[in-house]
């Protein structure tokens, strides 16, 4: 049996549910139309395998998984152009930017709500850090790729910040990021 990715030593990811993750994938990839495709790239990103021993290389199998939600949201945004138009477009994209540049202008200690005192979120400072990387991305002062944005990951602490609404706020940079592309 030939296998599509390299076989971790000890643990990576299940090889069943990759291949079945792939075949939707790779079905969406050759659609000629939005309404032939089984998956999009936010469900992509969103993506989780269990980990086995003997699974997939987890590092071969991000890689290609980041490359194969790039190429879709490619498409994606191609038809949503076809569909609307492109100063429809622009002005949707326009807007996502415009929400993700409010929230993250907020003051340090203040853009999303708190996990709690017993409870676990991210690592406020860290988080405010990152975001204060992004106000010169959307002023076009500066770049950031997609794969950079997908590596950030922040400590979690008591009384943290929202994961739920950070997560959220980093697909929505994410997305504007590749609609951008």
């Amino acid at each position: 049996m030939s296998n599509t990715f390299p076989i971790a030593k000890k643990y990576g990811y299940d090889i069943e549910q990759v291949e079945e993750f792939l075949l939707k994938a790779r079905s969406t990839f050759a659609a000629e139309t939005p309404e032939d495709t089984s998956i999009q790239a936010k469900e992509i990103r969103e993506t989780a395998f269990e980990l086995t021993k003997k699974g997939y290389s987890i590092q071969a199998v991000d890689l290609a998984i980041e490359r194969l939600e790039d190429a879709i949201a490619k498409k994606e945004r191609e038809w949503k152009i076809a569909e609307i138009g492109l100063e429809k477009w622009r002005e949707q994209t326009q807007k996502l930017a415009q929400e993700i540049v409010d929230r993250i202008s907020l003051p340090d200690g203040k853009r999303f709500a708190r996990a709690g005192v017993l409870r676990q979120g991210y690592n406020r400072k860290q988080v405010d850090l990152f975001l204060d990387t992004l106000l010169p991305v959307f002023a076009g002062e500066e770049d950031i790729s997609v794969s950079e944005i997908r590596k950030v990951a922040f400590t979690p602490k008591s009384n943290g910040y929202s994961e739920v609404q950070v997560d959220a706020l980093l697909d929505s940079v994410v997305e504007a990021i590749q609609a951008i592309e």
